[in-house]
């Protein structure tokens, strides 16, 4: 899948979707088409965050990345654990989506 166009991967991903997903997806895709956004993988990506990943673990995980220290990690295992926390702070700049 990593080879795939990103229009690709959300036609794939959403696919699997059954019951409510599939019903939050036709409501979401409707949503995002009619703000005249392409519905891409980083688009559906937020969406599909928003909905399920829940607030509290967002905050959690923000609050992890923020108090992150290198300890006795190698500087490998930092930057992975970095780039995984990253993703959550609304501090980062280079926060990966």
């Amino acid at each position: 899948m990593a080879e795939c166009s990103e229009a690709y991967k959300v036609v794939y991903a959403t696919n699997q979707f059954r019951g409510a997903a599939e019903d939050w997806w036709e409501t979401t895709q409707r949503r995002i088409m009619a703000k005249d956004v392409e519905i891409n993988w980083t688009n559906f990506k937020e969406a599909m965050l928003e909905k399920y990943l829940p607030l509290s673990f967002k905050v959690k995980k923000e609050q992890e990345f923020l108090e992150l220290k290198q300890r006795g990690m190698l500087v490998t295992e930092f930057t992975m654990k970095f780039e995984e926390l990253s993703y959550y702070s609304t501090h980062n700049e280079y926060a990966t989506t």
